[in-house]
């Protein structure tokens, strides 16, 4: 194992090192032709990249990306939590954002890697995909980036998607990762109804499913959340759940049951929010929710239709807590 190291980095080494002779005796053939101040210019690019080349020569390079799972076919993905990355003995761990990084290797030509995943009771998913390093050159710029949905709800066949994301979106993409952002796991209590299921709109990422009582959302990565909407667990009886939301530039919507309550494609963000509950078995539950908002953090825990936010104070929400508990 250690042969082969060390022969692939003899080879990007050697390989470094013609293409620089290569470039070096084509600028002593041509650089004469140009003006003075032309020549600096050309040298300076030149210095820019040979300092690239050899980062990525000699530098690991790193695939990242987001995983998600989908457990319905007719529902959004959720944002992985708890999976964790198997790549032979080693294991990388997605945060609670379902993010993950795992070195590519280095040198000039892209490393394939297999890598297995584990779900978070530990057991293995029995499906295994396939990620590239980053191209050749640029991964001094940046990483590359998988999205990677686990279709849970599928029994046989391919259960596991890639998909990779173009420049802009990986260079977004690595820094979120690199800020290793946490999410506070909130505690239900003892007999408490399952968690609503939430889709929200986060810019940049689209339409992101969550079915927990964490936070459905993004902190700490201003990242706007621009609208959401709220479907109920069975078994609740006759409780029907509503809410509305104050949009940005918009002010309050009408009150929704079930459908998105915010914007898609406009990048008005949400700023502030209220649920509450009808029906006849409503007086045996209460809903409480929170907003995690821009420069503040989290607002105080809001029940039964109290407002969550702000209005015309130009903050946006970046993610929301709906739980719901007996009385």
């Amino acid at each position: 194992m250690k042969k082969q190291s060390t022969r692939n980095d003899g080879n990007a080494s050697q390989s470094a090192s013609v293409l620089v002779q290569l470039l070096l005796g084509f600028l002593n053939r041509n650089l004469e032709k140009f003006s003075p101040p032309i020549q600096n210019l050309i040298g300076v690019t030149v210095l820019l990249l040979l300092v690239v080349v050899v980062l990525h020569a000699f530098a690991p390079t790193y695939v990242e990306g987001r995983l998600y799972v989908q457990e319905a076919e007719d529902r959004r993905p959720m944002m992985a939590q708890g999976y964790s990355l198997i790549r032979g003995t080693e294991t990388y761990f997605t945060d609670s954002n379902g993010n993950w990084m795992m070195p590519a290797g280095s040198g000039l030509i892209p490393h394939k890697t297999r890598v297995e995943l584990k779900d978070e009771e530990g057991h293995y998913h029995g499906d295994y995909f396939t990620l590239w390093g980053p191209l050749p050159i640029v991964s001094a710029l940046w990483v590359s980036h998988y999205n990677v949905v686990v279709n849970s709800y599928k029994k046989r066949g391919v259960r596991i998607s890639v998909s990779r994301r173009g420049v802009i979106g990986a260079v977004q993409e690595m820094a979120e990762s690199l800020t290793n952002i946490g999410v506070v796991h909130a505690q239900s209590q003892q007999g408490a109804p399952s968690p609503p299921y939430m889709v929200v709109h986060l810019d940049g990422l689209g339409d992101v499913g969550c079915r927990n009582t964490n936070w459905c959302g993004t902190r700490g990565e201003s990242r706007r959340l621009e609208g959401f909407s709220i479907n109920l667990p069975k078994g609740l009886g006759d409780v029907r759940l509503r809410y509305l939301c104050y949009i940005e530039g918009i002010g309050d919507q009408k009150t929704l049951e079930g459908q998105f309550c915010g914007t898609r494609g406009q990048s008005k963000r949400l700023e502030g929010f209220a649920v509450y509950l009808e029906g006849r078995d409503a007086s045996k539950f209460s809903v409480a929710y929170q907003a995690w908002l821009q420069d503040r953090g989290a607002t105080p825990v809001m029940r039964d239709g109290a407002f969550a936010g702000t209005r015309g104070e130009r903050r946006r929400v970046e993610a929301v807590r709906v739980w719901i508990d007996r009385r």
